[in-house]
């Protein structure tokens, strides 16, 4: 009995505990909700003023409904980026395309200028992927707040503070350590989009490399802006060290010039251009790790040397043989992070120098904005493709299924590794690849693994080794270098070892206005084409004693012939107003077959401007309007699109 009352007793007490802790709970609830409400309200207001680092996936990166955006709802009224979580792990948007230049953080975030897709890629140290400011396509940048047009460097100061220097407007971009846009600085009024180049001091000072006028521009703490260009010829690059020290990378002098805290000329590294330890060879970058010492991004050599803070040579970045190290950066841990932007490829080492981790940029056929237009084409003979893309003053590399491998030059410029309209190349038995400059008015000669080794010409005029508009240009089997130099009405001959030869005038009765395009073929036999819009299409030949054959006359046949190349007793050219590609019998003259009509599907053309062998007979056509080459077989037949799509790599029938 006695335990019965005490079961009841128990109960009813539970009862009204329970009871007891009902009544209170709503009461302890308010305050929970009335935080609640406060904190979704502040990070409302937050998101208003700007993004925090890292944003969330499927937020807004800037008002522009991009091509890349369709189907999120932006709102136009924020600054992040508009991506799916799927689209965030693709490589379109996760992968750079053109690193243009690199930068560390004080927290080992790395900053990536992709010039091409006018953004900023930020990474963690560990090259995971966080988030892009910027994100556009190919086509054009922006001008807000936000946005870049074709940004061409990025510093990181040790507070956070993050530049970005740009092409259009000529400026630098600042931000806060959380991506906050703070302002920007014109350091020079007229740079013409030459700011390649941007580093931060210590004390607050911006340095700025305007290569147009061959100076660096330092801005202080207060704005004042300062000039220097004493003793520098091409300057490309810059950097502060923890003393102070200014570092400028002057790729005509192979050298490193030094000036100390007060701008007052202190040195410089490197013995003049070559290959020993001292010696640099078109160096591109410099960067100064914690202890003061100096390395430098030595690109002719394909590789990065180390030196000490008095300037000593101390040590070599393990490099595989044929990537070219052409950006730089080092972490406060000494930590160094190199971009071979040939190679579309980063690379992190450990202070102690051992390659840590590497990141690919995303390939060439992935691209859905990849605006790939061939002007122009060649082929080594282990089957690599070189196309030149005139508008963007590059030239691309693909292997010979293909695929992407590098690229050289990005945006125009004079320096080595950079172009101005680039338009025919040449291909020669060794794999070297000879690149007509036309608007710097050279011909850039780099090797198999893409190292810049001569140039040609380089002055506009009519003197012995200048050149006026440089077009056509081929190469024998002894190693001659023929261009063709349009706008002196001649073709400049060079010897294998890059001494100017002499030059091939019109015969008597011949006229060489006009002439453009060059081939030479195994028997050493020289086709010279002119480049006109007219139905009056000729070939002149011309034997390997450089004497006068005879010419192939194609008149009212084709209408405007755009490039030539010929192989195994075959010639095939391109006839662009026509929109057919033709072959010729080189023994007869006599064409054996054409294809082509205006439009675009398989085997039709927007504007065809030329043409190679491939070194199985197969025929190349580079179809610039419809941003694509066209493989045929030997006889002309449909095989292939090779574009920048998705679809590139698919193999089609006629």
């Amino acid at each position: 009995m006695v335990e019965r009352q005490e079961l009841v007793s128990g109960i009813a007490s539970a009862v009204e505990q329970a009871k007891f802790q009902e009544k209170h709970k709503k009461k302890r609830l308010l305050p929970v909700l009335a935080i609640a409400i406060i904190a979704l309200i502040a990070a409302f207001f937050l998101i208003q003023q700007g993004p925090i680092f890292p944003p969330p996936l499927g937020s807004c990166e800037n008002g522009i409904q991009d091509a890349a955006e369709e189907g999120v709802d932006c709102g136009g009224m924020c600054f992040r980026q508009c991506l799916s979580p799927e689209q965030a792990a693709s490589e379109t948007f996760a992968k750079p395309f053109s690193m243009a230049d690199v930068a560390v953080g004080p927290k080992g975030r790395i900053y990536i200028a992709d010039k091409a897709r006018n953004r900023l890629m930020i990474y963690d140290n560990s090259l995971n992927y966080l988030r892009n400011i910027g994100e556009q396509n190919f086509e054009s940048g922006g001008t807000g707040d936000y946005l870049f047009d074709s940004p061409l460097s990025v510093a990181v100061a040790a507070d956070g503070k993050i530049f970005v220097s740009q092409r259009f407007p000529e400026n630098v971009k600042v931000y806060d350590g959380k991506v906050q846009f703070l302002e920007n600085i014109e350091p020079d009024a007229e740079a013409y989009g030459h700011l390649v180049s941007v580093a931060s001091a210590p004390d607050g000072r911006l340095a700025v490399v305007e290569s147009n006028k061959k100076a660096v521009f330092v801005v202080g703490a207060d704005k004042q802006v300062r000039q220097l260009s004493l003793g520098l010829g091409n300057p490309v690059a810059v950097d502060f060290g923890p003393d102070g020290r200014l570092f400028v990378v002057d790729d005509s002098a192979h050298k490193v010039k030094i000036f100390d805290s007060e701008l007052r000329d202190a040195g410089e590294i490197g013995s003049g251009k070559g290959n020993t330890n001292t010696a640099l060879n078109y160096p591109t970058d410099v960067a100064i790790d914690p202890a003061g010492n100096i390395v430098v991004a030595d690109k002719g050599n394909g590789r990065v040397q180390i030196f000490s803070p008095q300037g000593n040579y101390v040590s070599s970045l393990p490099i595989e043989q044929g990537l070219l190290p052409e950006k730089l950066d080092i972490g406060s841990t000494g930590m160094i992070v190199v971009a071979f932007t040939a190679n579309n490829r980063l690379a992190i080492y450990s202070p102690s120098l051992v390659l840590e981790s590497e990141l690919l940029g995303s390939s060439f056929s992935g691209l859905s904005y990849a605006q790939f237009k061939p002007r122009c084409i060649a082929v080594a003979p282990d089957g690599r493709v070189f196309a030149s893309e005139q508008q963007s003053s590059r030239v691309v590399v693909l292997d010979s299924e293909f695929n992407f491998l590098a690229k050289l030059g990005e945006g125009t410029g004079t320096g080595n590794y950079q172009f101005n309209e680039p338009m025919y190349l040449a291909a020669d038995s060794e794999g070297n690849l000879y690149v007509s400059d036309s608007l710097n008015n050279r011909v850039q000669v780099f090797d198999s693994s893409l190292k810049h080794v001569a140039t040609l010409g380089g002055s506009k005029g009519p003197g012995t080794n200048q050149l006026n508009g440089p077009m056509g240009v081929a190469v024998d089997s002894t190693g001659r270098i023929f261009v063709v130099d349009r706008g002196n009405q001649r073709v400049q001959i060079f010897g294998p070892s890059f001494e100017y030869l002499g030059s091939l005038l019109a015969s008597a009765g011949l006229s060489f206005d006009e002439i453009t395009i060059i081939a030479v073929d195994e028997a050493d036999n020289i086709y010279l084409g002119k480049y006109s819009d007219s139905p009056d299409v000729k070939f002149f030949v011309y034997n390997s004693l450089l004497e006068y054959e005879g010419s192939i006359d194609l008149s009212g046949q084709f209408n405007e012939t755009t490039g030539i190349s010929a192989m195994g007793g075959r010639i095939v050219f391109t006839a662009g107003e026509s929109y057919k590609v033709g072959l010729i019998d080189s023994g007869t003259g006599q064409v054996i077959k054409s294809a082509g009509k205006q439009g675009t599907g398989n085997a039709e053309f927007g504007w065809l401007t030329d043409a190679a062998f491939l070194p199985d007979g197969r025929i190349l056509v580079a179809d610039f309007e419809n941003q694509r080459l066209q493989l045929f077989d030997s006889q002309l037949r449909f095989i292939r699109v090779v574009d920048g799509g998705a679809d590139s790599l698919v193999e089609t029938s006629s």
